[in-house]
């Protein structure tokens, strides 16, 4: 029973660490095509995505003043006859 166990948590092992080494295996970058005769070919720059608009926020709504809260009265602690 132990044996089992074991031999299915490694292949668990196994196959979870194979999965995450493929997920972040990088692919080879292909080098662009250079006719002979052309020089050096320039560097692949790298393209920055352009940021979304964003629509201008609208004017700002000012809230109803809420009520003022209400004074705090001291609250008298109930005495037990025997003090």
């Amino acid at each position: 029973m132990k044996r089992l166990f074991a031999l299915i948590t490694l292949a668990f092992f196994l196959v979870f660490s194979a999965n995450i080494l493929t997920a972040c295996k990088q692919k080879p970058k292909e080098e662009p095509a250079v006719e002979e005769g052309a020089g050096k070919a320039e560097e692949p720059q790298a393209v920055t995505p352009a940021p979304a608009e964003q629509p201008a926020p609208a004017p700002a709504e000012q809230p109803a003043p809420a009520p003022a809260p209400a004074p705090e009265q001291p609250q008298e602690q109930p005495q037990t006859p025997g003090q």
